[in-house]
Protein backbone atom coordinates (compact mmCIF):
# COMPACT_ATOMS: atom_id res chain seq x y z
CA UNK A 1 0.00 0.00 0.00
CA UNK A 2 1.06 3.58 -0.66
CA UNK A 3 -0.38 6.70 0.87
CA UNK A 4 0.18 10.45 1.15
CA UNK A 5 -1.02 13.14 3.53
CA UNK A 6 -2.16 16.53 2.30
CA UNK A 7 -3.91 19.68 3.49
CA UNK A 8 -7.50 20.35 2.43
CA UNK A 9 -9.92 22.92 3.86
CA UNK A 10 -7.71 23.36 6.91
CA UNK A 11 -7.63 19.62 7.66
CA UNK A 12 -4.95 16.95 7.30
CA UNK A 13 -6.30 14.29 4.93
CA UNK A 14 -4.93 10.95 3.71
CA UNK A 15 -4.92 9.85 0.08
CA UNK A 16 -4.34 6.26 -1.11
CA UNK A 17 -2.48 5.59 -4.36
CA UNK A 18 -4.19 3.03 -6.59
CA UNK A 19 -2.93 2.24 -10.12
CA UNK A 20 -1.21 5.62 -10.27
CA UNK A 21 -4.26 7.58 -9.08
CA UNK A 22 -4.52 9.43 -5.76
CA UNK A 23 -7.86 8.77 -4.05
CA UNK A 24 -9.35 10.60 -1.06
CA UNK A 25 -9.63 8.27 1.90
CA UNK A 26 -12.13 10.58 3.61
CA UNK A 27 -14.56 9.95 0.74
CA UNK A 28 -15.29 6.60 2.42
CA UNK A 29 -17.75 6.07 5.23
CA UNK A 30 -15.69 5.34 8.36
CA UNK A 31 -12.21 5.65 6.82
CA UNK A 32 -9.38 4.08 8.85
CA UNK A 33 -7.29 6.34 11.04
CA UNK A 34 -3.64 7.03 10.39
CA UNK A 35 -2.74 4.96 13.46
CA UNK A 36 -4.64 1.99 12.04
CA UNK A 37 -2.90 2.38 8.68
CA UNK A 38 0.46 2.41 10.44
CA UNK A 39 -0.22 -0.76 12.39
CA UNK A 40 -2.26 -2.78 9.88
CA UNK A 41 -1.92 -1.10 6.48
CA UNK A 42 -1.22 -4.08 4.18
CA UNK A 43 -4.03 -6.16 5.71
CA UNK A 44 -6.48 -3.30 5.08
CA UNK A 45 -5.44 -2.77 1.47
CA UNK A 46 -7.77 -5.21 -0.38
CA UNK A 47 -10.91 -3.91 1.35
CA UNK A 48 -9.90 -0.26 0.94
CA UNK A 49 -9.17 -0.74 -2.75
CA UNK A 50 -12.58 -2.35 -3.36
CA UNK A 51 -14.40 0.45 -1.54
CA UNK A 52 -12.49 3.21 -3.31
CA UNK A 53 -13.09 1.67 -6.76
CA UNK A 54 -16.84 1.81 -6.14
CA UNK A 55 -16.65 5.58 -5.68
CA UNK A 56 -15.39 6.01 -9.25
CA UNK A 57 -14.26 9.60 -9.84
CA UNK A 58 -15.82 10.95 -6.66
CA UNK A 59 -12.65 10.20 -4.69
CA UNK A 60 -10.14 11.10 -7.40
CA UNK A 61 -7.58 13.84 -6.69
CA UNK A 62 -5.26 15.70 -9.02
CA UNK A 63 -1.81 15.42 -7.36
CA UNK A 64 -0.83 18.73 -8.96
CA UNK A 65 -3.55 20.48 -6.97
CA UNK A 66 -2.60 18.91 -3.64
CA UNK A 67 -0.57 20.63 -0.92
CA UNK A 68 1.39 17.64 0.37
CA UNK A 69 2.37 17.10 3.99
CA UNK A 70 4.97 14.64 5.29
CA UNK A 71 3.37 11.14 5.03
CA UNK A 72 3.27 10.86 8.84
CA UNK A 73 3.46 13.54 11.54
CA UNK A 74 6.92 13.88 13.04
CA UNK A 75 6.18 12.50 16.48
CA UNK A 76 9.72 11.33 17.24
CA UNK A 77 12.45 11.69 14.63
CA UNK A 78 15.73 9.86 15.25
CA UNK A 79 18.48 10.08 12.63
CA UNK A 80 21.64 8.03 12.13
CA UNK A 81 24.58 10.09 10.93
CA UNK A 82 27.43 8.81 8.75
CA UNK A 83 25.54 5.57 8.18
CA UNK A 84 26.90 4.75 4.71
CA UNK A 85 30.29 3.18 4.07
CA UNK A 86 30.86 5.49 1.10
CA UNK A 87 30.04 8.57 3.21
CA UNK A 88 32.51 7.49 5.88
CA UNK A 89 35.18 7.16 3.20
CA UNK A 90 34.23 10.57 1.76
CA UNK A 91 34.68 12.23 5.17
CA UNK A 92 37.89 10.28 5.91
CA UNK A 93 36.34 8.90 9.10
CA UNK A 94 36.42 5.24 10.15
CA UNK A 95 33.05 3.42 10.20
CA UNK A 96 31.43 3.81 13.62
CA UNK A 97 31.05 0.88 16.01
CA UNK A 98 27.65 2.20 17.14
CA UNK A 99 25.08 4.39 15.35
CA UNK A 100 25.75 8.13 15.66
CA UNK A 101 22.24 9.31 16.53
CA UNK A 102 20.77 12.79 16.61
CA UNK A 103 17.22 14.16 16.74
CA UNK A 104 15.05 16.37 14.59
CA UNK A 105 11.84 18.08 15.66
CA UNK A 106 8.52 18.13 13.82
CA UNK A 107 8.70 21.82 12.85
CA UNK A 108 11.79 21.07 10.75
CA UNK A 109 9.70 19.05 8.26
CA UNK A 110 7.96 20.22 5.11
CA UNK A 111 6.01 18.24 2.53
CA UNK A 112 6.72 17.40 -1.08
CA UNK A 113 7.11 20.47 -3.35
CA UNK A 114 7.28 22.79 -0.30
CA UNK A 115 10.36 25.02 -0.30
CA UNK A 116 13.05 24.59 2.32
CA UNK A 117 13.81 27.78 4.23
CA UNK A 118 17.39 29.02 4.25
CA UNK A 119 18.03 30.49 7.72
CA UNK A 120 18.91 34.19 7.48
CA UNK A 121 21.85 33.60 9.83
CA UNK A 122 23.51 31.07 7.51
CA UNK A 123 24.63 30.57 3.94
CA UNK A 124 25.46 26.88 4.35
CA UNK A 125 22.21 24.94 3.97
CA UNK A 126 23.26 21.61 2.47
CA UNK A 127 21.28 18.68 0.96
CA UNK A 128 21.30 15.09 2.27
CA UNK A 129 19.08 12.57 0.53
CA UNK A 130 18.06 9.82 2.94
CA UNK A 131 15.77 6.83 3.44
CA UNK A 132 13.25 7.37 6.27
CA UNK A 133 12.00 4.36 8.24
CA UNK A 134 8.52 4.76 9.73
CA UNK A 135 7.79 2.78 12.89
CA UNK A 136 4.16 1.68 13.09
CA UNK A 137 3.95 -0.27 16.34
CA UNK A 138 4.99 0.82 19.81
CA UNK A 139 8.04 -1.04 20.98
CA UNK A 140 10.63 -1.39 23.69
CA UNK A 141 13.91 -3.30 23.53
CA UNK A 142 13.88 -5.76 20.64
CA UNK A 143 16.00 -8.58 19.35
CA UNK A 144 17.35 -7.71 15.87
CA UNK A 145 15.36 -10.58 14.33
CA UNK A 146 12.09 -8.93 15.45
CA UNK A 147 12.90 -5.29 14.69
CA UNK A 148 11.51 -5.17 11.15
CA UNK A 149 8.13 -6.43 12.41
CA UNK A 150 7.60 -2.93 13.81
CA UNK A 151 8.34 -1.05 10.57
CA UNK A 152 5.19 0.29 8.91
CA UNK A 153 6.95 1.51 5.78
CA UNK A 154 9.47 3.81 4.20
CA UNK A 155 9.62 7.22 2.59
CA UNK A 156 12.32 9.60 1.35
CA UNK A 157 13.77 12.51 3.24
CA UNK A 158 16.04 15.46 2.50
CA UNK A 159 17.89 15.79 5.81
CA UNK A 160 19.14 19.24 4.88
CA UNK A 161 21.74 20.56 7.31
CA UNK A 162 22.87 24.05 8.31
CA UNK A 163 26.56 23.21 8.21
CA UNK A 164 28.06 26.29 9.87
CA UNK A 165 25.87 25.64 12.93
CA UNK A 166 26.08 21.84 12.81
CA UNK A 167 29.85 21.83 13.37
CA UNK A 168 30.04 24.54 16.04
CA UNK A 169 29.98 21.86 18.73
CA UNK A 170 30.26 18.12 19.20
CA UNK A 171 26.47 17.64 18.91
CA UNK A 172 24.71 18.05 15.55
CA UNK A 173 21.27 18.98 16.91
CA UNK A 174 21.59 22.73 16.35
CA UNK A 175 22.43 22.44 12.66
CA UNK A 176 19.66 19.90 12.04
CA UNK A 177 16.75 21.76 13.64
CA UNK A 178 16.16 25.07 11.92
CA UNK A 179 12.46 25.29 10.91
CA UNK A 180 11.45 23.96 7.49
CA UNK A 181 14.84 22.46 6.60
CA UNK A 182 13.77 18.86 5.99
CA UNK A 183 11.72 17.73 2.99
CA UNK A 184 9.76 14.51 3.51
CA UNK A 185 7.63 12.38 1.19
CA UNK A 186 5.35 12.54 -0.68
CA UNK A 187 4.58 8.80 -0.46
CA UNK A 188 4.86 6.23 2.31
CA UNK A 189 5.38 2.74 0.88
CA UNK A 190 4.41 -0.07 3.26
CA UNK A 191 7.14 -2.54 4.13
CA UNK A 192 5.49 -5.46 2.29
CA UNK A 193 6.15 -3.75 -1.07
CA UNK A 194 9.93 -3.53 -0.57
CA UNK A 195 12.82 -5.91 0.16
CA UNK A 196 13.40 -6.66 3.86
CA UNK A 197 14.87 -3.57 5.52
CA UNK A 198 14.44 -1.69 2.21
CA UNK A 199 17.86 -3.01 1.23
CA UNK A 200 19.24 -2.65 -2.28
CA UNK A 201 17.29 0.48 -3.23
CA UNK A 202 18.84 3.21 -5.37
CA UNK A 203 18.99 6.55 -3.60
CA UNK A 204 19.99 9.69 -5.46
CA UNK A 205 19.63 13.44 -5.09
CA UNK A 206 19.34 16.00 -7.88
CA UNK A 207 19.26 19.78 -7.83
CA UNK A 208 18.17 21.52 -11.05
CA UNK A 209 18.72 18.27 -12.95
CA UNK A 210 22.28 17.83 -11.68
CA UNK A 211 22.97 14.49 -9.98
CA UNK A 212 24.69 15.18 -6.66
CA UNK A 213 24.21 11.93 -4.74
CA UNK A 214 24.07 8.42 -6.15
CA UNK A 215 24.00 5.64 -3.57
CA UNK A 216 22.28 2.46 -2.50
CA UNK A 217 20.68 1.43 0.77
CA UNK A 218 22.72 -1.78 0.68
CA UNK A 219 25.72 0.42 1.56
CA UNK A 220 24.38 1.19 5.06
CA UNK A 221 26.70 0.48 7.98
CA UNK A 222 23.74 -0.11 10.32
CA UNK A 223 20.98 -1.19 8.01
CA UNK A 224 19.78 -4.70 7.25
CA UNK A 225 18.87 -6.83 10.24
Amino acid sequence: MRWSRYRQDGKDVIGIWLNGDLLRLDALDQPPSLDLLLTAGPSLAPGLYRRLRRLSGDALLNPQDVSFLPPVPGRKILCAGLNYHSHAVETALPPADFPNLFIRFSDTLVGHRQALQIPPVSTQLDYEGELAVVIGKATGPLAPKNALDHVAGYTIFNDASVRDFQFRGSQWTLGKNFPATGGCGPVLVTADELPPGASGLSLHTEIDGLLLQDGNTADMIFGNL
